[in-house]
Order: C-alpha cells, then structure tokens, then sequence
C-alpha cells in the first residue's frame, strides 16, 4: 500500500536507439485473390539510455540490498505515528523518470486485406476485411545500467498476442464496420511476485475480446451521420487487486489496457469544409 510521486527529472539525456525491419508483402494475383494482400514485417528495437520510471521494489533493493544512495533519497519515513503507521515506517517510494540502461523489444506484425464487390455474386455494395495479429517475441528493459534485465513480454499491458479485425460493408451512401479486437494472456509482473515467492506465472489475466460497430449514412460529400457501440457484450474488465504495479489507482483493472466503461452507445455529425 506503500506510493509515492511520480516524476519528471530535469536532468534527463536524451535516448539512443538502433532499430532495423524486415518486411514481405505478398499479393497472390495469379491465383485469382488480386484484391488479397499479405504483409508481414519483424521489428527489433534496442533503446540505450531508455527513460524509463524504476519500480518501486527496484528502488527499494538498489536502496538496501546494493546500497545506492541516489535511490535511497527516494524513500521517505515518517517522523511521527499516524494511525496505524508506526514512526520510521516508509511513508513515500518516489519514482522520478530516469536514464534507464537499455530497453528492447522485438517482434512481428501481420496485416492481411482483402477487399471485392459483391456485385458478381448478384448482391450490392462491397465488402473490405482487415486482420492485423502482433507477436511479442522479446522485451525487457535494464532499470540501470548493470543491472539484471526485468522481461515485460507477456506481462499486464504486453501480451505476446493481440489482434485487431475490421470488417466492413459499403452500399451507396452507407457503410456498416464491426471491429474485433483480442488481447492475449498476461501475467503479473514477475519482479512483484518474486516478493511472495511465487513463480512469474503465478497470477495470470485471462485473454479479452472486445467487439465495437459503427455505421454512418453521407448524403452529402460535406455532410457524414454515424452511430456506434463499443464493447458491445458488455466485457466487464478483470480484477487486479489493488497495491499490484498493474492496477490503476480507483479502477480494480489496469484501466490503460482493459476496458473499464463496459457497454456504451455514442452518435455524431461530421462537417468537411
């Protein structure tokens, strides 16, 4: 239950990065599927000096298991009791943002499009689909330099899989989407359950899928309706109990990966001027 202030740092330099892709992209014209297009790209990137904000456990062995005083003076205790917290008990575990050592992370990404009309079945309008997948294949940072690598891949926030599908229907001046969005399997973060002795997979959060529509009505090239439904099943987001680094204070989930409004409906106009 132990926070603290999170902070920018004055003296922060700037980050170096070294980042290489290779991608293919595919287009089987000569089976047939011309409106069919495959890309798949592999990423590394490998950031020194990343800025990065220390864990507060992190911060607290570098304190009384190393002995780094810069990381000490991010602790603060109490002068006197309050409440139940005894005098000398840590009241804050500041954690300002810092030149971390390294920060890398690779991986692949694959987009597969397809687009056709449907006239030539005898039915109108046309039809577009869309399927992006990432794979995390590695992603760790160095707090600071020298230090153990802290692996993220797979944890809270950093599921190794996650995709996002688009399906959508054009006739005249309406078109219908439907968006289908799956994060794959997270785990706690490892170094807070290393402090119960538990192994890295101990505490692990089931996969989620979310489903969103829209559809829209242009009369006029200047001139768009639309409405929509996110979270249309109503996905409720999975409990992380709270003191866990991936909860968000007041939300019981990590509120920046999940979900937390559950079903809700919106509408507008756009104007082109």
């Amino acid at each position: 239950g132990i926070s603290g202030f999170d902070s920018g740092n004055t003296n922060l330099s700037e980050e170096k990065s070294d980042s290489y892709t290779l991608g293919v992209v595919v287009s089987p014209k000569s089976l047939g599927a011309e409106n069919l297009v495959l890309s798949v790209d592999y990423y590394n990137i490998s950031i020194k000096d990343a800025i990065v904000a220390p864990p507060r456990q992190f911060i607290l062995n570098q304190c009384y298991q190393e002995g780094v005083q810069d990381f000490c003076d991010l602790i603060t205790r109490r002068a006197f009791t309050t409440g139940s917290n005894s005098a000398g008990s840590i009241e804050y575990v500041n954690a300002p943002q810092v030149n971390g050592g390294k920060l890398k992370v690779a991986g692949i990404d694959t987009v597969l499009s397809y687009a056709t009309s449907l006239e030539r079945m005898g039915l109108p309008g046309s039809l577009t689909a869309r399927l992006s997948y990432t794979h995390v294949l590695t992603g760790y940072s160095v707090p600071v330099p020298g230090a153990p690598r802290d692996p993220f891949a797979g944890e809270i926030g950093t599921s190794k899989d996650r995709f996002t599908a688009t399906l959508g229907y054009k006739v005249d001046k309406f078109r219908f989407n439907l968006t289908g969005t799956y994060i794959g399997k997270a785990y706690e973060d490892d170094q807070f359950l290393a402090l119960y002795e538990l192994d890295p997979h101990a505490i692990s959060i089931p996969a989620q899928f979310y489903m969103d529509m829209q559809a829209s009505w242009s009369p006029a090239k200047a001139f768009e309706f639309y409405v929509g439904v996110d979270n249309m099943f109503d996905k409720k987001a999975p409990n992380i109990l709270s003191g866990t680094p991936s909860n968000v204070t007041g939300s019981a989930t990590a509120a920046d990966v999940y979900d937390i409004f559950g079903r809700r409906f919106y509408t507008g106009v756009r104007f082109k001027f």
